[in-house]
Formats: C-alpha cells, sequence, structure tokens
C-alpha cells in the first residue's frame, strides 16, 4: 500500500447513522440510569434489556464511572455487609 493509513479512508455514507444511533442509546442508558439512580438491574429492567447487555453497553460507552456515582450519590454503601466489630457474627468457639 502506497502511503494510505486506516484514517485516511473515506467514511461510508452510513456511518453517520450508526454515530447517531450510538448517541440516541446514549442518551437513553443516561437517562435510565439517573432515573434507577445508578441502579444497573432497575436501569436494565427500565430498559428492558438483560442486565449482562446493560453492562456492555455502559462499558462500550463509558459510563461505568458514572454509575458508581450516581450511587454514592443516592447513599449506597454495598449490600449485606455487616458492621465492623457489630456482634452479629461469631467466629470460633
Amino acid at each position: 500500500m502506497s502511503g494510505t493509513k486506516p484514517t485516511d479512508a473515506p467514511k461510508v455514507p452510513w456511518s453517520a447513522e450508526l454515530d447517531a444511533l450510538a448517541e440516541k442509546r446514549r442518551a437513553e442508558i443516561t437517562a435510565a440510569l439517573e432515573a434507577a439512580h445508578g441502579n444497573i438491574l432497575q436501569t436494565a429492567l427500565a430498559l428492558g434489556t438483560p442486565r449482562t447487555s446493560l453492562l456492555n453497553w455502559l462499558a462500550k460507552y463509558g459510563l461505568l464511572a458514572r454509575a458508581m456515582d450516581l450511587r454514592i450519590a443516592a447513599g449506597y454503601r454495598g449490600v449485606g455487609r455487616p458492621a465492623k466489630n457489630s456482634g452479629s457474627v461469631k467466629v470460633g468457639k
């Protein structure tokens, strides 16, 4: 190949449509994520998609950190974790 780079390739006509679709999906996911306060399962249910697909989309669109920020802002501290030294679980005899 004589000096052509992959970045020199002309854009195909439908790539603008794909970009618009990706931006629309990103906006829908962001809105649902904010409505669910970052709860992944609730967001997936609202979008009607499996949770694993949503996680893939969050990674693809760079929204995983946004989800965690929303969860922290909503007061999420973890589920099923007992407080330290609560005495509720005895270890040993």
